[in-house]
């Protein structure tokens, strides 16, 4: 149970710092005048556009906490070790490859947002590589 509360709190966390680093993302793409965002803009209002993608990626974040819990929780009952400041350096060398995929996809399709995108995985490399094997103890 324990591995499922922290599973879920690392998920609301990562949701929390991630919708903040992607709003300062769509202002960089609005202020930068990439068109598809400009659209959207135009047509509905911004409230609507945030509070409808809060009310989708929080509970998304949560179900992808609880995952990654299982997942370290799983891995620690088959090769336990610990290893890089983490309980389970398997666990913690899968996240890490997971984080650095996602940096190469940034680099390559986000160059506008760059910077906060990185943010985002390096929130998510944090939260999900080393904090929820600690959470889940």
């Amino acid at each position: 149970m324990d591995t499922i509360i922290a599973g879920a709190a690392s998920g609301l966390l990562f949701a929390s710092l991630s919708i903040a680093f992607g709003c300062f993302a769509i202002f960089v793409m609005y202020r930068n005048e990439v068109h598809g965002i400009q659209d959207i803009f135009n047509t509905l209002a911004p409230s609507k556009i945030i509070l409808s993608s809060i009310m989708v990626w929080n509970p998304t974040c949560v179900v992808l906490g609880i995952m990654f819990a299982l997942l370290f929780q799983y891995l620690s009952d088959i090769s336990p070790g610990s290893g890089i400041l983490s309980p389970n350096m398997f666990y913690t060398f899968f996240v890490i490859g997971i984080s650095i995929l996602l940096a190469l996809i940034c680099h390559r399709f986000l160059t506008i947002v760059l910077r906060p995108m990185l943010g985002i995985v390096t929130v998510f490399l944090l939260i999900f590589g080393w904090l929820i094997p600690y959470l889940a103890l």
